[in-house]
């Protein structure tokens, strides 16, 4: 009992003491080398050769715009880029990805690639592929446009979301991007667009 008695008071701890803190860690990150390719292209590369993986993303330098009355196209859009290309279709795709253990996604105005570096030559194949021959393929459209119908739907019961398009309304004004919420009615008109489209073709 003698023995154990010193260890249990070692072992407690006065709570009333604010411990002191220790010393911050020294973090050394290689400053990013910025330059300019031929064709006016910005790249920011930043190295780090602790792993053996490596990060592309490109993002596109487009100006923000209103989409007025078809609010949420670029969106989806944005959500069709990686449904297929005229060389691959969104299976193969998506199997060949899987195969590197890559990832590889896009959204309206950029795309990223991350893959083990010994993959990267065929990764970059891939992310241009989709980059430059995406192809939109009709059941991938219809697909989507489901989605944001049910999408839709559910904001309706959702507060978080709805707290968010409200907050978008206040923040910025009548006719800026940022302002700009998809509702049934916008989706309506782009839904009728493609199909138009679609009878022209």
């Amino acid at each position: 009992i003698a023995f154990i008695f010193p260890i249990v008071l070692f072992g407690q701890v006065d709570r009333s003491i604010m411990p002191k803190a220790s010393e911050a860690p020294t973090i050394n990150i290689k400053d990013s080398e910025v330059f300019k390719t031929s064709n006016g292209i910005t790249v920011i590369l930043s190295e780090n050769h602790k792993m053996p993986r490596v990060s592309f993303e490109l993002v596109m330098g487009s100006t923000p715009m209103t989409e007025g009355s078809m609010t949420g196209l670029s969106d989806l859009a944005g959500s069709l880029i990686m449904s297929g290309t005229s060389n691959q279709s969104k299976d193969e795709l998506d199997a060949a990805v899987d195969y590197m253990g890559a990832s590889l996604n896009a959204d309206n105005n950029s795309i990223r690639l991350s893959c083990l570096t010994k993959h990267k030559d065929n990764g970059l194949s891939l992310m241009s592929d989709v980059l430059l021959n995406a192809n939109f393929p009709q059941s991938e459209v219809d697909r989507i446009v489901k989605q944001a119908e049910s999408g839709l739907l559910s904001t309706k019961s959702d507060g978080a979301t709805m707290a968010r398009n409200v907050l978008s309304k206040v923040n910025y004004p009548n006719g800026h991007p940022y302002g700009e919420v998809m509702t049934e009615a916008t989706l309506e008109k782009i839904t009728n667009r493609l199909v138009e489209k679609k009878r022209i073709t």
